[in-house]
């Protein structure tokens, strides 16, 4: 409240007095017994912990060979880049969202092939607690041993809290082989999955 001259109160004796004027950054509220000046809230205090604090970047260390062909499986995520909140489960590798709100994720997922097959499609899929939700892009692909392949995806996602997202992985080879292989991050290209709770 901007003010030229004194604000009078009525204090709790009770009688009238001015009150002092406020400086920059301070907002009027009503204190324990008479008006007082306070420090006005900053953004981050507005913004509730769990929001704030709730993000991860998660990758697949170690490649996953022998893939089951023509299938979604699920991608084996096992490193954090890093997990604010501590909501990625390492042992079911998945996120578990702290509280309902909607949620940013992006994802790519690498593929090789272990020996000469040609691989049909490959293709990634966000799921959203046991369910499909959002499919990245789809390659047909038709390269020999030792080539590499990649999906991509992107997708805003309504969770509810204590419902968890995962990451899935398809291939196919046209000799219907187990062949496929999910690169690592420190291998031939980058599996990984970010995750941001944007608001509640």
């Amino acid at each position: 409240m901007p003010t030229r001259g004194d604000i009078i109160v009525a204090n709790s004796v009770p009688a009238w007095s001015a009150l002092a004027k406020g400086t920059q950054n301070k907002i009027l509220n009503m204190g324990a017994n008479d008006p007082a000046w306070t420090d006005a809230p900053t953004l981050a205090s507005l913004i509730s912990t769990q929001v704030r604090n709730s993000m991860a970047s998660v990758y697949l260390s170690v490649d996953t060979p022998n893939i089951a062909d023509a299938s979604w499986t699920k991608v084996p995520l096992d490193s954090e880049t890093f997990d604010i909140g501590g909501n990625f489960d390492t042992t079911n590798k998945r996120y578990v969202a702290p509280v309902t709100g909607y949620y940013q994720v992006s994802w790519c997922v690498g593929f090789a092939c272990q020996s000469a097959r040609v691989f049909d499609i490959i293709s990634s899929m966000l799921y959203v607690n046991g369910a499909a939700h959002s499919q990245g892009s789809q390659t047909r692909w038709a390269s020999y041993y030792p080539a590499n392949g990649m999906s991509s995806g992107s997708a805003l996602a309504l969770v509810t809290a204590g419902q968890y997202i995962e990451l899935y992985g398809y291939i196919s080879t046209t000799d219907n082989s187990a062949n496929g292989v999910f690169s690592s991050t420190s291998g031939r290209a980058s599996t990984r999955m970010d995750i941001n709770l944007l608001t509640t």
